[in-house]
């Protein structure tokens, strides 16, 4: 047993460290940067780096190349504006009402059962792999349509007669198993998209342009028999299903009415002044109905009566999908509804995602006040469900669409405050309240205003002076459309603010130079190893042969690994000159640069021929656009979620040959050679300036506290504070021309969180994750909707599957059908595997999804180890005096006494808290198994970091007690105190420092090598780290509040 340690002995927590003395910093200006190495450390850090980029580029390994983004837009730009290019009259008022596309809700047909289906169980079980097969894996229908044909030959062969006989083709199992589902095909206006009701007469034309709606030109066939076409399908289709019959067939799975019923308790939970989930947000609290009173609170009468109050947000996201590798990329737009009623374990499964349509889509029905009725388990006769819409999530392009707001290119850009595009690197664009707020009252004033424009001219005016249009959102009467359609932090913060700081800023305008910092940073980012639930991060940041990163690898580099490498970076390359000339120098650098390419694009412009696109009138730039130089790319009319800044995918639009067309021509512009590289950087100084690591820390310490699973009124306000003084300080250490939308956007965040709760309630993870679903599909080369609709068929059928497979699961255990459910549902593609670390946390395997609790099934029952076996044995000496023990290799001391079993049950993973940690004897990582442990049993206690060695088992000797423990291999303290850097300054990070490759032993003052599994905080992570010349040990842990 370990004896406690005294009080100055705990592991070093930098915020709260114990004092000792420390030399003077080396120079004036470095007082909160790490303890200086020697130059000896910085140039092997340069080599190691050169080698491991060499490496990389040797190894053959293709990145998508980082884009070229035009970020270093001009303060003041021209109006944009989203109108489409046709004339014609606009959007009327009245145009829904009555709503042309309301369909009743069908009832929902019960899933036949294997009986129903055959009576051989060996068939149903074949249906069932091959529809799973083909929903999750994509096989093809002639493959499946094979593989039913081979089954059949084989009972066939193996003389067992089959009666009914096996059906061999898909479409026919599909139809039998109920997995077929019931959409309706809307016709669109090839020439204006105009959308009209499935019930449109075949020979309908468009009532705002007089295109038909449908072909009418028969066939060759039809043609020589002189008859006309049946049943044609429109020019142009928008594949759809109701929000009413999804919520049926949703509420129809076991379990999912009692979740929803269990969340309005959340809402009346809520703790003033801490977010945990949606329901603690302003808007949940205080949603009206038509009535007056709060929506998520009904009356003890309405629950009585069985009333079900659902909130769903909306996300709409433009994703290109590739049709074949010659054809060009094709855009499609899938907009579906979460219901915020579902835990995070269910919400995040793709199934339990309503996917309403896809392609920019029909009008917002009316709102049905009265609810609808729906047959569920709990109520057959039906039950009255409310549905309000909560929030718009999607990304900025798409959410001026939809709120109507102008383009974010804007003179006014935000739709949140009425800031100017001249305005968004001054102080008062970082300042609360700096600007005057829009609201709801003044907005839809103006879109009632912009109904009254009768001409396409006259609206381009309306909407150039007002920064406001019509949107099909002002029909929702409850709807605040300047608070409810959110900032989405995944594409401001991660993929907007974070990248934006170290690609544009630090890595394009050579801040760090190529053979130097940069070159030292892949060095260090080399060295660190991530835990497997963080993901890979590529150590080539910055570089082509590194490839662009995800929004989850962003968020991974600025909460993680940027407050541990960034400050070691700094600490290698003392710049000569005084911080405030060093400031003032490298703003007049980066202006220059960014002057020089506007200068480069514009006589490239013009040098090149102008291509009028087909079916247009060519268009020379305005006057004032060319007296700009702005590039045509950048006013344009964007196609939402297109631009690099709003999408984390950069082969956006490109097939496999136009991105090898783009590595080709990135290889081509490399005008230099490595020598010259090294040549101009050790000519160049260094542009490291001692401000820039707290800069940056304050973004990631920002983040840290946003991401969180919980966060308090004094967390939101040091957040939001440290945003303010990060995008400030940025304009005086870079100069304003890097600050971008963006940066004035991540100051509404905490806005949203007081509306919303945490950020993982509202960003756009889940709706990207839905389209990585829909791109997996494998669908015809065809178009006018059909793609679409096909997309939105197979989706939909997939849903049919997995209530197939609930049905399956809910067998006898043991049964043969249960047991094949559980083999497909370990096997699955189905809601994992995506590039998200969200739903690898929240879903992650299954098993850890709303789990707070349990043991791997994975697990060897053998002999303990000598060191591990005695341990347990002298923990359970003192924890039971009353019973006598004693080891397998000494005789007993009293007859009373019982030997110990030196036999175990070692388990490979525990799940605590919906997390999985895994034991390093046992894992190929030893990095997986570094973890955080609080002794709950001792209040006060400090959290202590080490490697979960093994995860044991053992039944005590005389009793069917089993005990379970975590056998822990301590990180030994440091005395090292580093106050006074950087890192002291941020004790939301908890970055500890420990002596490197040494470990407390077996009675050394420190905590027990036993631990209770359930005491596990968080995993960390390990890096090392050069202080003084000597190695140390910093580790961090991967969720806040673990100290």
């Amino acid at each position: 047993m370990a004896v406690p340690l005294p009080t100055p002995a705990p592991p070093l927590v930098l915020a709260q460290a114990t004092a000792a003395v420390m030399p003077p910093p080396m120079h004036w200006e470095q007082p909160d940067l790490p303890v200086i190495n020697p130059p000896s450390f910085t140039a092997a850090a340069e080599a190691e780096g050169l080698a491991h980029s060499l490496q990389v580029e040797a190894s053959g390994e293709l990145f998508l190349p980082i884009s070229a983004d035009d970020w270093e837009l001009p303060n003041d730009l021209p109006t944009a504006t989203d109108e489409e290019n046709t004339d014609g009259p606009g959007p009327a008022a009245d145009e829904n009402d009555p709503d042309p596309f309301y369909v009743a809700p069908e009832a929902v047909s019960r899933l036949p059962t294997a009986r129903e289906i055959h009576p051989n169980r060996a068939v149903y079980l074949i249906y069932v792999a091959v529809l799973w097969l083909h929903t999750q894996f994509h096989v093809p229908f002639r493959a499946c349509n094979a593989l039913l044909a081979i089954f059949a030959l084989a009972f066939q062969a193996g003389g067992a007669p089959i009666t009914p006989p096996i059906r061999t083709t898909l479409p026919t199992i599909i139809h039998h198993l109920g997995a077929e589902p019931s959409i309706q095909i809307l016709p669109v206006c090839p020439s204006c998209l105009e959308v009209y009701p499935a019930s449109s007469p075949r020979d309908a034309t468009c009532t705002k342009c007089t295109h038909p709606l449908f072909p009418m030109t028969p066939t060759s066939s039809q043609a020589r028999n002189n008859t006309v076409p049946e049943n044609p399908r429109p020019y142009l289709q928008f594949p759809t299903k109701s929000l009413a019959d999804q919520l049926a067939t949703l509420l129809s799975t076991e379990g999912i009415e009692t979740e929803i019923e269990i969340s309005l308790g959340k809402a009346k939970a809520r703790v003033p002044g801490v977010w945990k989930n949606i329901f603690d947000g302003k808007i949940c609290q205080e949603l009206p109905t038509a009535a007056g009173s709060r929506f998520f609170f009904p009356s003890e009468e309405e629950v009585a009566a069985g009333e079900l109050c659902i909130g769903v947000t909306m996300g709409v996201d433009w994703f290109s999908y590739l049709r074949s590798q010659i054809a060009a990329s094709h855009t499609l737009c899938p907009m579906s509804y979460s219901l915020i009623n579902l835990p995070a374990h269910l919400c995040y499964r793709t199934a339990n995602l309503l996917l309403a349509g896809i392609m920019p889509g029909p009008k917002e029905a009316n709102p049905d006040q009265d609810g609808v009725l729906i047959a569920t388990p709990k109520y057959p006769q039906g039950r009255l469900v409310r549905v309000a819409l909560v929030a718009v999530v999607c990304d900025k392009p798409a959410a001026h669409k939809l709120g109507g707001f102008a383009s974010h290119s804007h003179t006014n850009f935000c739709t949140i405050c009425w800031i100017r595009q001249a305005m968004k690197s001054s102080p008062e664009a970082f300042q609360e309240n700096g600007f005057r707020a829009q609201t709801d009252a003044e907005h839809r004033r103006m879109q009632r205003e912009y109904l009254k424009c009768t001409t396409k001219s006259a609206r381009d005016a309306f909407v150039k002076k007002n920064a406001a249009r019509w949107s099909e959102l002002h029909r929702l009467p409850y709807f605040n459309i300047c608070e409810m359609i959110v900032v989405d932090p995944m594409h401001n913060l991660f993929l907007g603010v974070v990248k934006t700081h170290l690609c544009h800023i630090w890595v394009q305008l050579n801040v760090l130079r190529k053979t130097k910092e940069l070159r030292t940073l892949h060095a260090l980012l080399a060295k660190l190893k991530l835990p497997a639930h963080l993901g890979r991060l590529p150590s080539l940041i910055g570089e082509p042969a590194g490839g662009s990163l995800t929004a989850e690898q962003w968020l991974v580099f600025a909460k993680i690994v940027a407050p541990l490498i960034i400050p070691q970076l700094w600490a290698e390359y003392i710049p000569e000159e005084t911080p405030q000339e060093l400031a003032q120098r490298r703003a007049r650098d980066i202006a220059a640069t960014l002057e020089a390419k506007r200068a480069a694009a514009a006589a490239a412009r013009q040098a090149a021929p102008a291509v009028p696109a087909a079916g247009k009138r060519s268009r020379k730039p305005s006057a004032k656009a060319a007296e700009m130089d702005i590039d045509p790319e950048e006013t344009a009319a964007l196609d939402p979620g297109a631009n690099d800044n709003d999408s984390d995918d950069d082969s956006y639009g490109l097939n496999p040959t136009q991105q090898k067309k783009r590595r080709r021509k990135q290889q081509q512009e490399k005008t230099s050679t490595l020598a010259e590289d090294e040549a101009r950087d050790n000519a160049t100084p260094s542009n490291l300036h001692p401000d820039d690591p707290k800069n940056f820390l304050k973004l990631s310490s920002a983040l840290k506290i946003l991401v969180a699973q919980v966060i308090t009124e004094r967390d939101l306000a040091m957040s939001d504070r440290f945003i303010r003084e990060y995008c400030a300080e940025l304009v005086d250490l870079c100069g304003p021309e890097v600050i971008r939308p963006n940066h004035h956007y991540a100051t509404h965040t905490a806005r949203c969180v007081r509306n919303y709760g945490p950020l993982h309630e509202f960003w756009t993870f889940l709706f990207e994750r839905l389209n990585k679903v829909l791109k997996s599909y494998k669908t015809p080369n065809h178009a006018g909707g059909e793609l679409e609709a096909s997309f939105f068929r197979e989706f939909q059928r997939t849903v049919q599957q997995s209530r197939l497979l609930s049905q399956g699961a809910r067998e006898a255990a043991g049964s043969e059908l249960r047991s094949a459910v559980e083999i497909m549902y370990s096997a699955t593609a189905d809601d994992r595997r995506t590039v998200q670390a969200l739903a690898r946390e929240l879903d992650a395997a299954r098993e850890t999804g709303g789990i707070d609790f349990e043991f791997s099934t994975r697990a060897e029952k053998c002999q303990l180890p000598a060191e591990l076996y005695f341990c347990v044995l002298r923990h359970l000496q003192i924890r039971l005096p009353n019973v006598r023990l004693h080891s397998f290799v000494e005789l007993a001391p009293t007859p009373e006494s019982l030997v110990l079993d030196p036999r175990g049950i070692l388990f490979n993973h525990v799940v605590v808290r919906h997390t999985r940690y895994l034991a390093s004897s046992r894992a190929s990582n030893p990095h997986n198994s570094g973890i955080a442990v609080r002794n709950s049993s001792a209040v006060g206690s400090r959290a202590w970091v080490g490697e979960l060695r093994s995860i044991v088992a053992i039944e005590q000797p005389g009793s069917s007690t089993v005990h379970r423990f975590g056998f822990m291999r301590w990180f030994c303290p440091t005395t090292i105190d580093l106050r006074q850097t950087v890192w002291g300054q941020f004790a939301s990070f908890n970055l500890q420092v420990w002596d490197a490759d040494t470990y407390l032993q077996s009675g050394d003052n420190g905590p027990d090598l036993l631990i209770n599994l359930q005491d596990i905080i968080t995993h960390v992570v390990r890096m090392d780290v050069i202080i003084r010349g000597h190695k140390y040990w910093a580790t961090m842990p991967t969720i806040k509040g673990a100290q």
